[in-house]
């Protein structure tokens, strides 16, 4: 339940902000190249890494959780993965995001807004990040979300808000 309070209030966070993650590549007729799951493994390989980045920095990721978010309304709908990651470090929670930004610079994230208070945006070859306070006391969360991509025009189902699991190696 603490994951899913936490993925609630980082997709708040990502709505609020205004950064969900439109674009990506497209062919001759304007759709797009890469289909949902495979914009789902490069958002899992790029939120794994991200992982990695925390714990060399002294972070612990201490969950993840990812979803299929629209992000693209008719006449074109499209969807977007999107991963929140809790993390814990040390210090209080606006000195834990300004780590983080300073973590997510290295790895050659644009840092788009703070660090402040109010968290951290961030972008980097079309997927999109925010950071904040978490709702866990101590810890910082994250939301990596990838690039918008077409729904399938043969019409196969994109699991839309179903959470799961993700493994962060």
């Amino acid at each position: 339940m603490r994951s899913t309070l936490v993925l609630t209030a980082v997709g708040l966070f990502v709505a609020l902000a205004g950064v969900t993650a439109c674009g990506g590549a497209r062919d001759d007729e304007g759709a797009s190249t890469v289909s949902p799951e495979q914009a789902r493994a490069d958002t899992t390989g790029v939120a794994q890494r991200t992982a990695q980045r925390l714990r060399e920095a002294g972070f612990e990721p201490a969950s993840a959780r990812g979803e299929y978010v629209t992000c693209r309304s008719e006449p074109a709908p499209g969807v977007a993965y999107r991963i929140g990651i809790t993390a814990r470090g040390d210090g209080d929670a606006a000195a834990q995001v300004r780590r983080l930004a300073e973590v997510m610079e290295r790895d050659r994230w644009e840092v788009l807004s703070g660090p402040s208070a109010d968290g951290a945006s961030f972008r980097r070859e079309g997927l999109r990040a925010v950071a904040g306070e978490s709702r866990e006391e101590g810890a910082v969360a994250l939301a990596v979300t990838g690039e918008c991509v077409d729904l399938p025009a043969d019409g196969a189902d994109v699991p839309l808000r179903r959470q799961e699991d993700v493994d962060l190696g």
